[in-house]
């Protein structure tokens, strides 16, 4: 059962991993395929959803929720990982061509001229979701040859979120100084954390919009930083070394996956150079917890280390924060 959502006179999936979910579950159905995995990490690339065919066919899927212009760049580097370290060959034939696919609800004109000149057969599949005689399908188009396909979605319907403050200006002008994509990530995940909880408000100051019950029990900050016109996320999660709740900087080029974690106890300085406080990615943090689960720290980054294949996704390591925060303020 997957959870929808509806935006003006248009109904999609609420996330993402929504429709990883409903993809992943209904993947023999939809593509007459056999699972193979789901967030496949391979030479530091993560496949959505690798499968394989009756016939042995290696087949990758990317599943974007919105446009995305980076699809085909995406899909060429998960092809080559797969081929140069060959995973499933015992259910694998890589004799085979590799079969790749990219759903998405449209393409931008870069995704089709990126198509045009790469060597590769990249399929593009649009989708879209229609609510008619009560109840949901999932319609699937080959952008290739207008064939569709139909398939009825076991939903949940959003819950009903609170009426949420206006955009802080600052905040809503920072964002804007992005490309649109991420324009919408970082309001997508304002919007996470103010619905998480109705004790969460939104207190400014002259450079920072900082989330919290009071000023002394923080959960998250964007801040902006005028002498290196950088704009951030910091979020409150365990610290490496000390047995207590550090400030953060998160370090995401796209805001959706986490490339390092650094304490920064104010302002955009880091720890000391001394102290072990940050990874070059989660993943690291994830498999040195795995070790010994008995720590603080490794207790409070359960959830990672429950998902390691997801460790280094924002939306996770934010889902850590709120609930580490409301163990916090209860």
């Amino acid at each position: 059962m997957v959870l929808l959502q509806q935006s003006v006179d248009k109904w999609n999936f609420q996330t993402e991993a929504e429709l990883e979910e409903f993809i992943w579950t209904n993947l023999e159905g939809i593509f007459d395929l056999l699972p193979l995995k789901r967030q496949h990490h391979i030479n530091g690339q993560y496949c959505d959803i690798v499968a394989v065919s009756r016939n042995r066919q290696l087949v990758v899927i990317e599943l974007k929720n919105q446009e995305d212009r980076y699809v085909v760049q995406q899909l060429t580097r998960y092809y080559h990982a797969l081929i140069e370290s060959k995973p499933h060959d015992d259910k694998v034939d890589y004799s085979k061509p590799v079969r790749l696919i990219a759903v998405s609800p449209s393409f931008h004109r870069d995704n089709l001229i990126d198509r045009q000149y790469n060597t590769l057969s990249i399929e593009f599949l649009t989708f879209k979701v229609v609510h008619e005689d009560l109840k949901f399908n999932f319609i699937l188009q080959n952008s290739e040859n207008g064939q569709f396909s139909h398939f009825d979605i076991v939903y949940k319907q959003e819950e009903v979120k609170r009426i949420l403050p206006s955009v802080p200006r600052k905040l809503l002008n920072w964002a804007l100084s992005n490309d649109e994509n991420i324009q919408k990530r970082i309001l997508d995940i304002r919007e996470k954390i103010l619905n998480f909880d109705e004790r969460l408000k939104e207190i400014n100051s002259t450079s920072s919009v900082l989330y919290s019950k009071t000023k002394n029990s923080p959960c998250a900050e964007f801040r902006f930083d005028k002498a290196s016109n950088s704009f951030r996320l910091f979020l409150w999660l365990p610290h490496p070394s000390r047995r207590h709740m550090a400030r953060m900087l998160i370090s995401t080029q796209d805001w959706l996956l986490v490339n390092r974690l650094d304490y920064c106890p104010k302002g955009f300085r880091k720890g000391d150079a001394w102290d072990w406080s940050y990874w070059s990615d989660p993943i690291d943090l994830v498999k040195w917890y795995q070790k010994d689960r008995t720590g603080y720290a490794a207790k409070g980054y359960k959830k990672l280390l429950d998902n390691p294949s997801k460790a280094n996704s924002l939306d996770l390591i934010i889902e850590v924060a709120l609930d580490l925060w409301l163990t916090k303020i209860s």
